[in-house]
């Protein structure tokens, strides 16, 4: 699932003159982690009409918990209080938002988790 959104995401951005620029799998993050850092399923730095960013993907299959997705963005908003994100993207300066997929009765929690929840950092994308 995750490499079919990274060729989905390849796709997308060269249809519109974009460019996926480098693209970093859940094995390789985790060897760059520290142990209590959180770990995306992926993580895209893409470049758009002279823009580039940057972005964590979790791909929330259902087959956690509510509650273990809730923890993973309890860990990321320590990660970005931290700015510890900058161990992942060293020299381009990017601070990376995180884009969550998952079902649509998921999100819908998720979504109302995090409106509830103010203390949590980062521009967080979830669909």
């Amino acid at each position: 699932m995750v490499a079919g959104f990274r060729v989905a995401l390849d796709l997308a951005l060269t249809a519109e003159d974009g460019r996926l620029l480098s693209w970093s799998g859940e094995r390789e993050l985790r060897g760059q982690s520290r142990p209590d850092d959180p770990v995306p399923d992926g993580l895209a730095h893409w470049q758009l009409d002279g823009r580039e960013g940057l972005f964590a993907l979790e791909l929330d299959l259902g087959t956690e918990s509510f509650g273990t997705l809730i923890r993973k963005l309890e860990k990321c908003t320590g990660w970005w209080h931290q700015r510890k994100y900058r161990t992942l993207n060293v020299g381009l300066g990017l601070r990376p938002r995180l884009v969550i997929l998952t079902s649509d009765t998921r999100a819908r929690r998720l979504v109302a988790h995090i409106s509830k929840n103010r203390n949590i950092a980062g521009t967080i994308s979830v669909a």
